[in-house]
């Protein structure tokens, strides 16, 4: 579960590189260009993880589902549920946009791919081994990665070559503003690619 955005992004060296590669090998493998959309959902079944919803989940209390759908349906994102044999399930909200649960469910999606482990529980809607906290490293390169996994840097070449606007853009890879500006921000792509055009207009 995301733990919310900060200005500082701690990563070990060359994780940025191999969260983007890993992105386009993910592509790669499921027959699709270094520019084509890989939903959520694709990669999920890749990987053999089942995506549900509250409401899918059996067991749960009628108040819990109030919790996570009705009075707490802002408090939370998704969740990655480890399992016997190293397998996994994901619950999401489906109470966002449709663009955030893209975004919500690639983040957890990250944190199985880069094997991250929790270190303890949060139970403050009185849900164990539901919600639980990973370390701020952790967040760190699950937020890149999903980033690299829902718009490649390849990809933000790809759209920015073609004259596509940031609404285009978030359109192909359905993806909010937010991350669309973000990733290319992020990546240097833009500026990296006026900075070039400066120079073969100056030469």
């Amino acid at each position: 579960m995301p733990q919310g955005k900060r200005n500082k992004i701690q990563l070990r060296r060359g994780f940025k590189t191999e969260a983007e590669k890993k992105s386009i090998e993910f592509r790669k493998q499921m027959s699709l260009n270094s520019f084509d959309r890989l939903s959520a959902t694709q990669l999920a079944e890749y990987f053999g993880i089942p995506i549900y919803t509250p409401q899918e989940i059996e067991g749960l209390s009628t108040q819990h589902l109030n919790t996570l759908l009705v009075t707490g349906h802002d408090c939370w994102s998704a969740a990655v549920i480890p399992l016997p044999d190293k397998k996994h399930i994901i619950i999401h909200n489906p109470k966002h946009s449709s663009v955030r649960q893209e975004s919500n469910l690639m983040h957890e999606l990250a944190h199985v791919i880069c094997e991250h482990n929790c270190e303890e529980e949060d139970n403050y809607i009185g849900l164990p081994n539901i919600f639980r906290k990973y370390n701020e490293v952790q967040e760190d390169e699950a937020n890149w990665m999903a980033g690299c996994l829902h718009i490649p840097r390849e990809g933000i070449v790809w759209a920015l070559k073609k004259g596509m606007t940031e609404a285009e853009i978030g359109e192909h890879f359905h993806a909010s503003m937010d991350m669309v500006k973000y990733r290319i921000n992020i990546t240097g792509v833009r500026a990296q690619m006026n900075n070039a055009r400066k120079f073969r207009y100056n030469k």
